[in-house]
């Protein structure tokens, strides 16, 4: 009698065939209907006090901490006490030569210093 070396192993399923069911089972889970608005910030929510900025702005020109900047930054505090900041429909805002531009190219490559404010949220 010859023996075998072989065991006899019970069917298992193909790798192509485990995916397939997995793929069956995902596609039939029902999604629930989501409201992306309902989810808190992934980080924290930065908020600005409106005069706390003002007051700093204004030490940078008593300082001279940016002299170049000056009219940028005078343009800027203007905007705020005007509430024309922070900007809800906007991250910042960019101001050259005292008054409100666009990054662009053109503006980047000027040779005329731009101020970049980064407009928060306001303390309620």
């Amino acid at each position: 009698m010859a023996s075998s070396n072989t065991k006899i192993q019970p069917d298992l399923p193909s790798e192509n065939s485990r995916i397939e069911r997995l793929y069956l089972e995902l596609n039939n889970i029902a999604i629930p209907k989501f409201d992306w608005k309902t989810l808190p910030p992934a980080g924290p929510e930065l908020k600005l006090d409106v005069s706390q900025r003002v007051k700093e702005l204004q030490k940078y020109l008593r300082e001279n901490k940016y002299p170049t900047q000056e009219e940028n930054i005078l343009a800027v505090i203007e905007m705020y006490n005007r509430k024309e900041l922070p900007r809800s429909d906007a991250n910042c805002i960019y101001i050259q030569g005292g008054k409100l531009t666009d990054f662009t190219v053109e503006s980047a490559l000027k040779l005329e210093p731009m101020w970049m404010e980064v407009c928060f949220k306001t303390i309620d």
